[in-house]
């Protein structure tokens, strides 16, 4: 058994550039590949244009020859796995620089192959936080697919995403969102390491949020700098925060519109109280909410007590009277004990939407048990 820390955001993974290598030792490194000198990693290759990979559990070396000029140049991958290839804990700055000096000494001393340093630069990058949720991962789906609607849109018509494309973010694995520039990714980390490796098990429940960076223009925009040197946690820290609160600020937008009395508004443009006030009976009402969800393949509320916003709504609106209004709640709330469908649709929801984005942005570490 062991003890390990979640609840920091941390990397995956690490792209580095700006190491270079003496030319007259690649000839030597690809035929020590050709001749099978290394067949205890995962790979070890020459491409037909002389390119080298060589990649280990807890990295990946890339050398190349530009197009532009006769130099070879270097990508260094470093990853959070270790050497067992369990990557639950992230890597802190610290981490990430113990772990890259370490590499080039294997590199040397297994493959004979020494890399010299200029400005080491970022190039790509994962960043995650693994956290306790609060309940069972399937618990959240109404809630990706509100996280999975705000990263989609672009541009035009807010909020404007496909239930196709919405579905084709979810598989058994969890949900991931690409973009040309980043990529998001929520799953079930006990699940997946589980899956991966056998034996392995956990005294709590893992989920895990990823931002993947897919090159050096969203680093900069994010961090200010792809210079390593100048990096910290603390940057790391506010940077995914920063990603996460602008998630988390469109979705209350978003339901904020849902609970406005906007009448003449149809379809995905629907709002609850205008549900309401076209339907009247609650079990329409209900079926209706339904519906909606499964038409556009994201929620319109999050729970029953947004049920008691949309009526305070149509009160100011003059919808329905103060003296109805109370009754009119309590009929709902019957309406709501009796039919499953609205017990799944409603229950507990804004409590599970505010713990995940508190726990993913950090609000707490936690020691969990680790058998493997």
């Amino acid at each position: 058994m062991e003890k390990i820390e979640v609840g920091r955001a941390g990397f995956d993974f690490v792209t580095c550039v700006g190491f270079y290598i003496r030319s007259e030792n690649i000839e030597t490194i690809r035929c020590n590949i050709k001749n099978g000198s290394f067949p205890n990693c995962l790979k070890a290759s020459v491409s037909a244009n002389g390119a080298v990979h060589i990649r280990e559990t807890e990295f990946e070396l890339r050398i190349f020859r530009s197009n532009l000029d006769a130099n070879y140049y270097v990508q260094l991958k470093i990853y959070a796995a270790r050497a067992d290839g369990n990557n639950v804990v992230n890597l802190s700055m610290d981490d990430l620089k113990q772990k890259l000096e370490k590499t080039e000494q294997i590199l040397v001393c297994k493959y004979g192959i020494a890399l010299y340093r200029r400005n080491i630069e970022i190039h790509s990058a994962e960043i995650n936080r693994t956290f306790v949720p609060k309940d069972e991962f399937s618990a959240y789906s109404r809630i990706f697919s509100l996280i999975a609607m705000t990263i989609l849109q672009n541009g035009g018509k807010r909020y404007d995403v496909s239930e196709e494309r919405l579905k084709k973010t979810f598989s058994i694995q969890g949900v991931m969102c690409e973009k040309s520039t980043y990529r998001y990714r929520i799953y079930d980390k006990a699940a997946q390491m589980a899956g991966e490796m056998d034996g392995i098990s956990f005294d709590k429940r893992l989920m895990r949020v990823e931002i993947a960076y897919k090159g050096q223009q969203p680093l900069l925009t994010d961090f200010g700098t792809v210079l390593l040197d100048n990096w910290t946690d603390d940057m790391i820290e506010k940077a995914f925060n920063k990603r996460l609160n602008m998630i988390q600020s469109n979705i209350c937008i978003y339901l904020e519109e849902k609970m406005k009395y906007t009448p003449g508004f149809v379809g995905r443009d629907n709002t609850v109280p205008n549900i309401i006030a076209t339907y009247r009976k609650w079990g329409n009402v209900i079926s209706t909410l339904c519906g909606y969800e499964a038409n556009y393949g994201v929620p319109c509320l999050l729970d029953q007590r947004d049920m008691k916003k949309a009526i305070h709504e149509l009160i100011k609106c003059g919808v329905l009277s103060v003296q109805d209004s109370e009754v009119y709640y309590n009929d709902f709330l019957s309406a709501y004990n009796n039919i499953p469908e609205a017990v799944t649709l409603f229950d507990e929801q804004e409590d599970l939407f505010w713990d995940f984005f508190q726990k993913a942005k950090g609000s707490s570490r936690e020691i969990v048990k680790m058998w493997n």
